[in-house]
């Protein structure tokens, strides 16, 4: 497999959060006891539903759902492969949309803020075990990489439904993915130039995780792919971001104008809270950076087998930095024939977690965590070897 060329970066001393990024990150971290017990919530949600969710009948609706995706893809879909969106859409993309609605007129008929009912809202949008929240933020990026959309003929009209009705209600600015992760994250991947960089400190430091937060808030709410674009001349990029935060922004405003508990508590938070999720996942997904070719997907991307939360085939993160328009059902596929090219890249892959659980181990520094799960491609690594890798990976950064 070819990739394409890339320069390598010598690597200086990491620097500290300039005073703006200390700034925006203590605002934005206010947020994040809500976010927290938002997501405990799912969590509890999950828990209790395992036993009706293992029952026949679940089992049954489960099975005749993909049966009647699958049924319809050929006839609204460009792809037949990308059927299980098809219950993504007319599932999470009818009841969160529906459930904004109810709730936002109902906050608007009180004459006093329901924070119980906001944060029952903020629960039923995620979904048990945050999963409505991972369905459509992967539905999302799969979908900016699509560059005529996931259908076709009169059905079209649902690839703006996703990015303007869906993406509005799960706190995501229109044509992000495309402009800003598309045509920004994935030409650089994770390198120098890339707006959401994780490697400009190290990862190791916790600080190192607001910074990249700051980071995600500017890439998602579209402020720095629109100056990117503009700044590098590409005037049409800039303007379809510009469109998209108009749209959000502007729903925003009017909302907020209506209700102010409305667009604070049903717009704002919602998306303050998925850019700290997602800004998590890209961390995670890029933390791992080698000083030797920082810029290579193999050495700057992880894999996860085997995961605890594989949405629709997330975990295999350097399959797709290395083939960003392959299907997600290819992508373990792509792993396994390429896997020599792993090895001998010295690729970072772990075994039997996820995402979020490796950003608590970082954080907390549980090294030995890391290097317990850690897959050794070659089988010559000791433990040893393993924590010195980490370490190493971790440590490295482009110094500012």
């Amino acid at each position: 497999m070819q990739r394409r060329s890339t320069t390598t970066t010598v690597a200086s001393v990491p620097t500290p959060p300039g005073a703006p990024t200390e700034i925006v990150g203590f605002l934005f971290l206010l947020q994040l006891p809500w976010t927290a017990a938002v997501v405990g919530a799912t969590l509890l949600w999950d828990f209790l539903q395992k036993p009706l969710m293992g029952s026949a009948a679940a089992t049954w609706l489960a099975a005749r759902v993909r049966t009647s995706c699958r049924a319809l893809a050929p006839r609204m879909l460009r792809d037949e492969r990308n059927a299980e969106w098809l219950w993504v859409i007319f599932g999470v993309g009818v009841v969160g949309p529906g459930l904004f609605a109810c709730m936002a007129w109902r906050q608007h008929g009180l004459d006093h803020f329901d924070a119980l009912g906001l944060f029952v809202y903020h629960t039923l949008l995620m979904g048990p075990y945050f999963r409505f929240f991972a369905y459509f933020a992967t539905l999302a990026h799969q979908h900016g990489h699509q560059k005529n959309g996931f259908f076709r003929g009169p059905w079209r009209v649902l690839d703006a439904y996703i990015m303007y009705v869906m993406g509005f209600v799960y706190g995501h600015v229109p044509e992000q993915y495309s402009m800003g992760h598309v045509r920004i994250h994935h030409r650089y991947d994770n390198g120098t130039r890339d707006i959401t960089t994780t490697a400009r400190m190290a990862r190791s430091a916790p600080s190192s995780l607001v910074d990249q937060l700051v980071r995600q808030l500017g890439s998602q709410s579209g402020v720095t792919v629109f100056l990117h674009h503009w700044q590098c001349g590409r005037r049409p990029e800039a303007f379809r971001m510009a469109r998209g935060m108009l749209f959000f922004y502007g729903l925003l405003l009017a909302l907020a104008f209506w209700d102010p508990r409305v667009g604070l508590g049903y717009v704002l938070l919602p998306h303050l809270s998925i850019v700290m999720l997602i800004g998590g996942v890209n961390f995670v997904q890029h933390a791992f950076v080698d000083r030797r070719d920082p810029d290579n997907p193999y050495r700057n991307s992880i894999t996860i087998l085997d995961g605890h939360y594989n949405v629709f085939n997330e975990d295999f993160h350097a399959a797709h930095h290395l083939e960003p328009q392959a299907n997600w059902h290819d992508l373990p596929s792509r792993f396994e024939t390429d896997f020599d090219r792993y090895r001998d890249e010295g690729a970072i892959v772990f075994r039997d977690t996820q995402v979020y659980e490796i950003l608590f181990w970082i954080l907390l520094g549980r090294r030995d965590l890391l290097a317990r799960n850690l897959v050794d491609l070659g089988g010559t690594l000791s433990m040893d070897d393993r924590l010195a890798l980490i370490d190493e990976r971790l440590a490295y950064s482009y110094g500012g």
